[in-house]
């Protein structure tokens, strides 16, 4: 399953339109209509070099939330003219045109989180000048 960042957009478009309609419920309506909540994080970590200018990261997301989350997405961007060069268990997103920046989102098989719940990503990653390093911040999205 390849998903865009349309599929964001439509997510973030219903969020909105529940919100609205939330807000002219009744206070009983509005706390079982909010129940839960959809977030998630992203950890980066440098896992073993392969010499030289390349190493091999792998990326861990958590639903952080109360509700299970059906997909994700998590992006960056490299400050120090890094690429990535092969990745597994992710798919690439579209990103805007800016160099350095990477999305990736969930296969078909590793989207639904429970809360608490982790999957784990990988990549290689290749530096311009020297050893590759963390970027800083790695986002996260939900898809609820």
């Amino acid at each position: 399953m390849r998903r865009s960042s349309a599929g964001f957009a439509v997510a973030a478009l219903v969020a909105g339109a529940l919100a609205t309609a939330a807000a002219a419920a009744p206070a009983h309506a509005l706390t079982e209509a909010v129940s839960g909540t959809a977030s998630c994080s992203a950890t980066y970590m440098l896992i073993g070099g392969g010499g030289g200018f390349t190493a091999q990261a792998q990326v861990t997301v958590r639903n952080t939330g109360t509700e299970q989350i059906k997909g994700w997405g998590v992006a960056w961007i490299y400050r120090d003219a890094q690429r990535v060069t092969y990745y597994y268990n992710a798919v690439p997103l579209p990103t805007i045109a800016v160099v350095g920046a990477y999305a990736f989102g969930n296969t078909t098989y590793n989207g639904a989180l429970a809360p608490g719940q982790t999957v784990t990503f990988g990549l290689g990653v290749q530096a311009a000048n020297g050893i590759p390093t963390v970027p800083s911040p790695v986002n996260c999205s939900p898809n609820p």
